[in-house]
């Protein structure tokens, strides 16, 4: 899945958390074939349309932080991240960056916390995708369709072992909040994707939580008798 992983690269803002996902889980093989894919879409893209295109790129980032991230001109209500929310509410650019700043460091410690644990890969998957757009201040509502593949890994996890109370209802919250995110924050200020994705976030940690604590006991337990 290393390839996978490396062919994000046509969306990097979604790849911050990868590297560390996979360096806490030793993932040296993965790691190695998302690198080597970075760099094959690096130069067949150079070779097709040459050397130009990397300042042309480079200059592209600072117009689109500027205009369409800092100053909103795509809408704060279509983005759904912890920097829209606080500019949504009337912060500053700069209490924007700092709040998302402490939502990046928790979204990659999350992930870092989970892909080291000895849990099952439905759980790190779940946590690795909703760490990917909490990471990012640039969440377009559109974007949100990522919450399939969490829904489908929390699903995954909930039929094995059953699911607690409110989990269903959350999932069932998520599907269709791509399809309404924008409207609810347009209408009312309410950042629901933003919302939603932390939510998601504290239920798989809470079940990740729960599985560690029983593997310790069981483990105690094994080494008691």
């Amino acid at each position: 899945y290393g390839v996978l992983f490396g062919l994000l690269a046509y969306e990097p803002q979604f790849g911050l958390v990868v590297p560390v996902a996979l360096l806490a889980a030793g993932q040296w093989r993965a790691i190695a074939a998302a690198a080597l894919t970075v760099i094959a879409l690096a130069v067949l893209a150079t070779l097709l349309f040459g050397a130009g295109i990397w300042p042309a790129f480079i200059a592209s980032t600072g117009i689109a932080r500027t205009v369409l991230l800092e100053q909103g001109d795509v809408g704060f209500e279509k983005l759904s991240s912890a920097f829209a929310a606080v500019r949504m509410w009337g912060g500053g650019v700069a209490l924007a960056y700092a709040v998302q700043t402490a939502m990046t460091l928790a979204a990659v410690g999350a992930a870092a916390l989970i892909w080291r644990a000895r849990l099952d890969h439905p759980q790190k998957a779940a946590v690795l995708s909703l760490a990917a757009l909490l990471a990012s201040p640039h969440v377009l509502d559109y974007d949100l369709t990522l919450f399939g593949i969490t829904i489908a890994y929390i699903a995954a996890s909930g039929f094995t072992r059953g699911f607690r109370d409110g989990e269903i209802t959350l999932l069932a919250v998520a599907w269709i909040t791509p399809l309404i995110a924008r409207g609810i924050a347009g209408a009312s200020g309410v950042p629901l994707g933003l919302v939603v994705q932390v939510a998601l976030l504290a239920l798989v940690l809470r079940r990740a939580h729960a599985d560690a604590a029983s593997v310790s006991a069981q483990s105690r337990s094994v080494a008691q008798a």
